[in-house]
């Protein structure tokens, strides 16, 4: 069964190994990250339609409530 989750960091070390990861077996991913640099390298592996990116920070409840909008636009659930 396929899932929506939600990776914070996951631009970084761990959260890009995730990525990776989650995509190999066949989940939908959410991607928030406040550093854009290296989602370049990430989206190589993977189509828009496995996954949406979000850069933003969520140490900012004004972002939070943007990327809680954003997410419900594209999934029913998470």
């Amino acid at each position: 069964m396929k899932k929506n989750i939600v990776i914070t960091g996951g631009l970084g070390n761990i959260g890009r190994e995730l990525c990776q990861e989650f995509l190999k077996q066949g989940h939908h991913l959410i991607i928030i990250d406040k550093n854009k640099k290296n989602y370049s390298i990430l989206a190589k592996n993977f189509t828009k339609k496995d996954h949406l990116f979000i850069n933003a920070n969520i140490g900012s409840e004004k972002q939070i409530h943007m990327i809680a909008k954003k997410i419900l636009s594209k999934y029913k659930r998470i």
